[in-house]
């Protein structure tokens, strides 16, 4: 028999004329809860009541009508049943976004994606009655206890009087919810049925969105309290149809698809180039002190709209300073201009890559401390810097932020931190009209189908023109957009987007034909400045946790994973070991993200590993689960650091040293 919540029950109990009470009773009860935790929202509550709304006793429980519009917002004498249909676990109002690839890539090129996928394929074989996996799998909600199945994170879009997350909780075991309403009326109206104070004691803490909310921010909260667990499976639910929820759905639908990673043995191997680079005294960015002046940037990446820049480019060449990535390159060449620095995000490229690329090598390429020389000493003046978001093998005293995930990022990031007195962008589009080009004429990729990683329509695009149709983005491209962000707001220069594509918040939209650059002088000079700020001499700080104890806070919270299956424990264990592995690290010695290395490979296998839980029978899931962290124990135990950047990092950890300098034993 079904259970029906405390509210309803209470009200189904109470004579006609009593219910109006019980109500009054919850309603005071979430606000005393509002003014502990969401003052702001308790003040709105106490003011307006339950605003437009009207509540009244009907035959059955109670009437709700919004009286600006004058309609019921459910089948008259029928409150309770439509929230009960609505909060039944299945039914076609459900949105999923579920990761149903089981490979990371189609083809096998690194050891970090032949290591995933034969943990995989050994786990996936020990069950021959495994689900099949295509675009159109749906996983199935896994039986939790006698009378309750189990639940991914739930986002409800649009709250209304909330009963259908009661009724939900009643027949499912959730992870978490997400409650979002974007009319605060419908919020204060929740506050009579929805016992917000008995949610909050239950999860341990709300996450609760009222009014217009940042689309990014609370996407970018939920994500960084369930980084992992997100990524395979979040379910989303409409309390009314809203066009703004079909907006939050779509850029909810690139956020939760991120597949930007750097394989852990290209890190190792960038790991032991950053030893040798540091040994034979390469040029790092060092100085910070020098700048521009009054000459502005032209930052130049590969997106179709670099084609209606070309032209503006060359009359103003002498007027600027070219930053371009290191994909665009080859376009520039071939309309007669030549860059002034090249930005290599990439540790290492493939011989054809390179050849294809058709890079300048007098021109300076800017690339990382952890580079490899086969990249390096192709060109005349490779300018070195360290990434603060990236695996380092020491602290260096001045390091870059928002360089990736594309080479453009890497652009901007130099520009903004070469001091240019403006800065241009061309061609970082970030995203591109539904089957066109997503490169501009003459670079390496020309075009990609536009529904390649899970493409979604986009929210807003740089100019009003560029709205007419349908426009896509990628999670790849989404995360360049969000990077390029950062970095303006972190900025007081000023930034001028002369690309299509997606609006840069922060950013001026911008055409080139609207600008024009006076004459500056002493070009020559101030490109001189810029390459003296990388120095050969860059003192570091070694961190102070040795190779061997990350390795350990690697393997610990695996141990602590539980014995048995429990699905509401065991997912969020997932999530909680990204914070154990990363977060002692942090406040020890907020720079130390080496331990990311091996964490890329632990994810993608936990990622799998709650992948095939879910398409495995309910038979097998209790096996699963216990030979699957077996197997991960095993897997974390082979991990090893490569010898030259262990001993090199162990010889150099020491607790309480002073700086040194990493060139000297």
């Amino acid at each position: 028999m079904a259970v029906e919540p405390k509210i309803v029950r209470e009200l189904r109990a109470a004579k006609p004329h009593k219910r109006a009470q019980i109500l009054k009773r919850q309603h005071r009860r979430n606000v005393a809860f509002l003014e502990k935790k969401f003052p702001e929202l308790a003040q709105y509550v106490s003011r307006v009541g339950i605003g437009r709304f009207q509540v009244e006793p009907d035959g059955a429980l109670v009437a709700v009508t919004d009286k600006t519009a004058g309609t019921l917002l459910h089948p008259p004498g029928k409150l309770a049943e439509f929230a009960s249909q609505l909060g039944e676990v299945n039914h076609g109002g459900w949105w999923e976004y579920q990761l149903s690839a089981t490979r990371i890539s189609e083809t096998i090129e690194t050891e970090h994606q032949r290591i995933v996928q034969d943990w995989v394929d050994q786990l996936e074989g020990l069950v021959p009655d495994m689900t099949e996996t295509g675009a159109q799998t749906r996983f199935v909600l896994p039986a939790s206890d006698k009378a309750r199945v189990f639940s991914p994170l739930v986002f409800f879009l649009g709250l209304n009087t909330g009963l259908h997350i009661e009724y939900y909780l009643t027949r499912a075991r959730v992870q978490d919810l997400v409650l979002l309403e974007p009319d605060p009326e419908r919020f204060a109206l929740s506050c009579l049925f929805l016992d917000y104070a008995a949610l909050h004691e239950r999860l341990g803490h709300l996450y609760l969105f009222v009014g217009e909310a940042d689309t990014d921010r609370v996407l970018g909260t939920v994500s960084a309290a369930f980084p992992l667990s997100s990524q395979v499976w979040v379910r989303m639910l409409r309390g009314y149809d809203a066009p703004e929820f079909t907006l939050f759905a779509d850029r909810a639908r690139l956020h939760f698809r991120k597949n930007t990673y750097l394989p852990m043995d290209r890190q190792l191997r960038g790991m032991d180039s950053a030893v040798r680079n540091l040994q034979g005294k390469r040029a790092i960015w060092s100085d910070d002190r020098r700048g521009l002046g009054d000459v502005p940037v032209a930052v130049i990446g590969a997106g179709p709209s670099l084609d209606d820049a070309i032209e503006w480019l060359k009359r103003y060449r002498d007027r600027m300073v070219i930053v371009c990535a290191v994909s665009a390159v080859r376009a520039l060449r071939a309309a007669g201009l030549r860059p002034d620095f090249q930005c290599a995000l990439d540790y290492e490229y493939p011989e054809t890559t390179l050849e294809r690329l058709e890079l300048d090598t007098d021109v300076p390429l800017i690339a990382s401390i952890n580079a490899s020389s086969s990249l390096l000493d192709r060109f005349d003046t490779p300018l070195l810097f360290a990434e603060a978001a990236t695996p380092n093998i020491a602290s260096f005293p001045l390091t870059w932020r928002h360089t990736g995930p594309t080479s453009g990022n890497l652009a901007l990031a130099a520009a903004l931190r070469f001091g240019a007195s403006e800065v241009y962008l061309a061609g970082l589009d970030f995203a591109f009209p539904k089957e066109d080009r997503s490169h501009a004429t003459g670079t390496l990729h020309g075009f990609r189908q536009s529904g390649e990683d899970t493409g979604a329509p986009l929210l807003q695009t740089n100019h009003p023109a560029s709205e007419e149709g349908a426009w896509v983005s990628t999670p790849y491209l989404n995360n360049a957009r969000q990077s390029a962000e950062i970095a303006i707001a972190d900025t007081d220069i000023p930034v001028r987007n002369l690309s299509h594509g997606a609006l840069i918040e922060g950013a001026i939209p911008d055409y080139p034909e609207n600008i024009e650059l006076p004459p500056v002088a002493g070009l020559a000079e101030c490109l001189e400045k810029i390459c003296a700020g990388f120095g050969s001499d860059v003192p570091c700080r070694p961190f102070s946790t040795c190779p061997c104890e990350l390795l350990d806070r690697l393997r610990k919270p695996l141990q602590e994973l539980p014995g048995s299956l429990d699905w509401v424990s065991f997912v969020a264990g997932l999530d909680r070991y990204w914070c154990d592995v990363s977060d002692p690290i942090v406040r020890r010695d907020p720079e130390d993200r080496r331990l990311e290395v091996f964490a890329s490979l632990m994810r993608h296998i936990l990622l799998r590993w709650y992948q095939l839980m879910l398409r495995a029978p309910a038979a097998a899931q209790a096996d699963l689960y216990r030979e699957g962290r077996r197997r991960l124990l095993e897997l974390a135990t082979s991990l090893e650091w490569p010898e030259s950047a262990e001993r090199y990092m162990r010889e150099r950890c020491d607790h309480g040293a002073e700086e040194t300098n990493l060139d000297h034993p």
